[in-house]
């Protein structure tokens, strides 16, 4: 699966939202599910979804989530286990005090992240987990990720943040 192509990351229960985002929070790691079971940090976003463009209709105020982003040692440590464990203490970050563990952040990062900002309006493929709760995450990092630009005839277009290319995600 090419992810540089939108329609590969449309999936069942998978929707393209317009949405702006009001907040961006500190990473964290989700919840464990029988069908959603990730060690990789989540960014929440607290979003406005303001239309849903293809998909499950989505609307209002959500949290979704990015994969990857800047988390805290202290809830990296609180949340892994075994053999993630055992990889925390060989980069010694159970050596760190208390202190420094509740003050220093691990970034994890890609090259195929992007870090959307505050006030801005994005189009988004967002999957909805198989989970008790309600979790959507960002499909495939910046390639589920597109600016939205209007041409002077009034029709939408939307620019991948990786690829730059346009798309009408109209599908």
């Amino acid at each position: 699966m090419d992810p540089r192509e939108p329609r590969n990351l449309l999936f069942e229960g998978t929707s393209i939202v317009h949405l702006k985002v009001l907040n961006i929070k500190e990473a964290e790691i989700l919840p464990k599910y029988e069908n959603f079971y990730t060690y990789m940090p989540y960014a929440p976003l607290e979003v406005e979804i303001l239309d849903t463009i293809y998909g499950k209709d989505l609307s209002g105020k959500k949290t979704i989530y990015n994969r990857g982003g800047d988390i805290r040692i202290s809830k990296l440590l609180d949340s892994w286990v075994g053999s993630e464990y055992v990889g925390l203490e060989k980069m010694c970050l159970t050596k760190l005090s208390r202190e420094e563990q509740e003050t220093k952040f691990i970034s994890y990062t890609s090259e195929y992240d992007y870090k959307m900002q505050p006030g801005k309006e994005y189009a988004v493929i967002l999957a909805k987990q198989q989970t008790e709760d309600e979790i959507y995450t960002v499909m495939e990092r910046g390639y589920g990720i597109f600016e939205i630009f209007q041409t002077d005839q009034g029709a939408k277009i939307y620019r991948n943040v990786i690829t730059g290319k346009s798309s009408e995600l109209n599908f």
